[in-house]
């Protein structure tokens, strides 16, 4: 789940994800990146923290399946 605000709260980020615990699997969580605003993601041009969770969402979206 990409977040596109920039100033969303841990708690608002927590209200979010649990809404979806009922429907999926699993869901991960990656912070704004400005990067990840316009819609298509280019990997090279986003953070480096943000690399590393897109990287790790794909083991979780394969465990649920």
């Amino acid at each position: 789940m990409r977040q596109a605000a920039p100033n969303a709260t841990d708690t608002q980020r927590l209200h979010v994800t649990d809404g979806f615990d009922s429907l999926v699997p699993a869901a991960v969580t990656l912070s704004h990146d400005p990067a990840t605003v316009d819609g298509l993601v280019k990997h090279g041009a986003l953070r480096t923290s943000t690399q590393r969770v897109w990287l790790t969402s794909g083991p979780a979206v394969a465990n649920g399946l």
